[in-house]
């Protein structure tokens, strides 16, 4: 009723159509951002509010709704925002960016370049609803602010007293006019930018449920789908309308997130249990631990508005792996100083892959690994804690991770007297990433303001660090640069230690005849044990008798020893 823009129905069903039919019309589509009732308008699932439950002011009139002399109730309204309107929600993007941001070491950007990152565009078009009862029995003849009042008294009269007057439910709705729409095509040009309909990728979903595999397939499950049942009893949509004709890349990136939502399942699960079974047979002295993840049965997997995957996950993964040979090093070489190193994006789930390294006597190596749901100070910790109760005597001394306050926490709770370092290529990769990004401002000073950071962290007593630290602060762009200082002091600054060296390992305190033939494999037991020096190395040079000859020879000159 009324005009195309302007008018009202009696039901929901009847609501959702005109808006349909408007979005179908202008090729446009709208997101929910103000409801003052939100169940009224959720889908097309209605839950009525009994227009008696409490006391409500009496209108005549509105700004939208003119004088016809009826009084009326407003139970409720709701607004639409066109796609490419006000960003209602940039604050909390900024501070997600943010978050993501903080920690720079863990850094992982996107590959694909995305010219313009977003869809807003501050359009002014909206779709607005209200839902209104009506009563034709109290209906006045004249706009006088007397009579309004009086009919509005003897109306809030008689419902006080239990009376219930007839009434008529109405869900008026206001539509934009197509040059209302700004900065952005409508019409047969804008159907072209269209994204998938939700109800195609639910259709997606469940055709590769049932084992539809090739985009040509499902291309043509998809117009069958659309033809005979979204549009059933009209026209539908021209075929450049991609919301209902998703080319091939739609299709094939929306069976692929579907793929997903299957893989997050228990079948992965399964089949890594029962490799780990057979594991467990083929290598008796190895160590496994695994713990599947599960999900609450009533919502398995939901899909974010980027199209990312998320689960609600109820009991987090947990994968923990060491060999006997890798316990073994462990037990040789873990006490002295160890690393945890993290690596991501190297598996298809994209979940968090540590690895426990040492130090050996030829080369780092890695003693244990683990996979976990969340990197999270608990889930690390517990990972460690596991390790540690398969090595009873590891107790390091020293720590080296990367700039990270979850895997820090992690190793200082499990390790009450160990000592947490950061890696310098860690360090130094952060520092170049952040000043590098032109929103910080110092990408053309990049060289200086480096210089003088790796002075402050390369300090060796206090005395130094603090005068490498006026340094810095005298300089002109620490002066004109709040995001250098803030970022400087409180995400370095506060984390700043003492250095630490280790003697056993400085080129100048090995042997002569060590760095005269650096060949030689420099044994660690040698080096803690017994310190090397000229006397200590029997090294001919005629014969060039490696150290492990050596070790073997000492070895059964001490078991023949023991014999005797």
């Amino acid at each position: 009723s009324c005009s195309r823009y302007f008018g009202y129905v009696h039901t929901v069903e009847e609501a959702m159509t005109v808006m349909k039919q408007y979005k179908l019309d202008t090729t446009t589509r709208f997101s929910c951002f103000k409801s003052n009732v939100l169940q009224l308008y959720g889908g097309l699932k209605v839950v009525r509010q009994h227009p008696f439950s409490k006391p409500r002011k009496v209108y005549f009139k509105d700004t939208s709704i003119s004088f016809d002399g009826t009084p009326f109730y407003i139970i409720g309204t709701k607004a639409f925002d066109c796609k490419h309107g006000p960003d209602r929600k940039k604050i909390f993007k900024s501070k997600l960016e943010n978050a993501k941001n903080k920690n720079e070491d863990h850094d992982c950007p996107k590959r694909r370049f995305l010219p313009q990152n977003t869809v807003k565009f501050d359009c002014p078009a909206q779709i607005r609803l209200s839902e209104v009862i009506k009563f034709p029995d109290y209906k006045i003849s004249d706009d006088k602010e007397r009579s309004r009042r009086d009919m509005s008294m003897k109306l809030k009269i008689d419902i006080a007293k239990g009376d219930q007057p007839a009434y008529e439910r109405r869900i008026y709705i206001q539509l934009p006019k197509e040059d209302q729409h700004k900065d952005h095509a409508i019409g047969e040009v804008g159907s072209i930018l269209q994204p998938i309909d939700k109800l195609l990728t639910k259709k997606i979903e469940l055709l590769v449920g049932e084992g539809v595999k090739t985009v040509h397939e499902m291309k043509r499950h998809l117009k069958s789908y659309v033809k005979n049942e979204l549009f059933a009893s009209e026209k539908p949509p021209p075929t450049t309308n991609r919301r209902y004709y998703p080319t091939d890349m739609d299709i094939r990136n929306c069976m692929y997130r579907a793929s997903v939502k299957f893989i997050l399942s228990k079948i992965d699960q399964e089949n890594l249990e029962k490799n780990i079974d057979v594991w467990r047979e083929r290598y008796p002295e190895d160590r496994f631990f695994f713990r599947p993840y599960t999900v609450s049965p009533e919502n398995p997997a939901l899909e974010e508005g980027d199209g990312e995957v998320e689960a609600d996950i109820t009991q987090n993964l947990l994968f923990i792996h060491q060999t006997m040979w890798q316990k073994r090093l462990l037990a040789r070489y873990g006490n002295k100083i160890k690393l945890l190193d993290t690596t991501y994006k190297t598996m298809r789930y994209e979940l968090p892959l540590f690895f426990i390294v040492v130090k050996t006597n030829v080369n780092y190596l890695v003693v244990g690994s683990c996979i976990i749901q969340r990197e999270t100070t608990a889930s690390i910790e517990e990972a460690l804690g596991i390790l540690k109760c398969w090595n009873h005597s590891w107790e390091p001394k020293y720590f080296m991770t990367d700039f990270c306050h979850e895997e820090i926490n992690a190793i200082e709770n499990t390790f009450t007297d160990t000592t947490t370092y950061i890696c310098d290529f860690h360090r130094e990769q952060c520092w170049e990433r952040w000043l590098r990004k032109t929103d910080n401002g110092l990408s053309k000073s990049r060289e200086d303001v480096l210089l003088l950071l790796r002075n402050v962290a390369k300090s060796t007593t206090e005395k130094e660090f603090e005068e490498n630290v006026k340094l810095l602060k005298k300089q002109n762009f620490w002066l004109t640069s709040p995001e250098l200082r803030k970022w400087f002091e409180n995400t370095w600054l506060v984390e700043a230690k003492c250095s630490i060296t280790f003697p056993e390992w400085q080129w100048d305190s090995l042997p002569k005849k060590y760095r005269e033939n650096p060949h030689i494999s420099l044994d660690q037991d040698l080096l803690f044990s017994c310190p090397l020096n000229d006397e200590h190395i029997a090294y001919e040079e005629t014969s060039r008798q490696p150290l492990k000859e050596i070790k073997q020879s000492k070895q059964e000159s001490q078991q023949h020893s023991r014999h005797n």
